[in-house]
């Protein structure tokens, strides 16, 4: 992780040769990244911009039961 302060052009070539020569630590990242993967998480989100805008009463793509026991 990189601080959003120390977020520069530099220190993100840095982790990103570091990850690529560390194939180890680049699937750790990875791994740990698919357990916060929403696949549904573009309808769920038009479904809250449609609910605050008032254009549908309820949400046209209710959560999948997967998604309800990861939430």
């Amino acid at each position: 992780m990189i601080r959003q302060p120390d977020f520069t052009a530099p220190a993100l070539a840095t982790r990103l040769q570091d990850l690529f020569t560390t194939p180890d630590d680049l699937a750790r990242a990875a791994a740990a990244a698919a357990t916060l993967a929403r696949p549904d998480a573009a309808l769920r989100l038009a479904d809250i911009v449609e609910e605050c805008l008032q254009l549908s009463p309820s949400p046209a793509h209710p959560p999948s039961l997967e998604t309800e026991t990861r939430t």
